[in-house]
């Protein structure tokens, strides 16, 4: 009897077992896979990976992760699972799109900075080398002994320059000529005066002749050797500007002069 019993206990638990298996087969049947996941998975990784983005928008991208993680747990209901590779794909769009724009912005302010410090480098450059060309010109300045008046600094030009009454220059006495040149070649917003003056002897006429041409040689001389004719002009004055007295030998030698004033550049 007890045989009969334990066979009949037997046959009953293995159908049940067999009931169970084919059960949990038809439910795996019916598990959705949709591929949506895997692309949602996928554009999360690289995102996660990319080492512009990864660190700019911390806590889309752990809503993104999260979102995908529901969407990777197997549904039945197809509807459902839809709905969360929805939610996984979008919330990984946004992820990406919160990234971009934070990277985008950082980017335009690193250039804004560096266009900053470059313009300010090349202002302080430009400020550099305006005061050494400055600096350099004022010792030009001062190696030609001009002086700073109203009109400008005037370089003054004793009569060394021509031999007594005549208006051709002395070879030999353009030194300082030379270097005016040298001054104006790298001063090109300066303009010159040229002013012949002389003694007194000798009349009106002559003498506002002579100054003239000995003006006039100066000039020729510094449009010779490259300067502009419109950066250059000369005028006799005669003896109508003496700076010493024309009673003695020494006051009518310094009275014999060329004048250049170097005129300001306009403001």
């Amino acid at each position: 009897m007890n045989t009969i019993k334990n066979v009949i206990r037997s046959g009953l638990c293995g159908a049940t077992l067999g009931a169970a298996a084919i059960l949990l087969a038809a439910c795996a049947a019916d598990v959705v896979k949709d591929p949506g996941v895997a692309k949602a998975r996928a554009e999360l990784t690289d995102l996660q990976s990319d080492p512009r983005l990864a660190g700019r928008a911390p806590i889309a991208i752990n809503d993104a992760d999260t979102a995908v993680r529901d969407a990777e747990v197997p549904q039945t209901d197809p509807v459902v699972e839809t709905h969360l590779v929805y939610i996984a794909e979008r919330r990984v769009q946004i992820a990406r799109a919160l990234a971009q724009t934070k990277y985008d912005e950082d980017q335009r302010k690193t250039l804004s900075e560096q266009n900053g410090q470059i313009q300010l480098n090349a202002r302080t450059n430009e400020a550099n080398a305006e005061k050494l060309k400055n600096d350099n010109l004022q010792a030009q300045l001062a190696a030609l002994q001009a002086k700073k008046t109203d009109r400008g600094m005037v370089l003054t030009l004793g009569d060394v320059l021509f031999s007594t009454g005549r208006s051709d220059l002395k070879p030999g006495s353009v030194e300082n000529l030379d270097r005016l040149v040298t001054f104006l070649g790298q001063a090109p917003d300066r303009t010159v005066r040229i002013e012949g003056h002389t003694d007194n002897r000798g009349g009106q006429d002559m003498n506002q002749a002579l100054s003239q041409k000995r003006a006039d040689s100066v000039a020729l001389y510094l449009t010779g050797r490259g300067i502009a004719s419109n950066r250059v002009t000369s005028v006799g004055e005669g003896y109508n500007s003496p700076v010493a007295d024309n009673n003695t030998d020494a006051g009518r030698q310094a009275n014999r002069r060329v004048e250049v004033i170097i005129q300001d550049p306009p403001a």
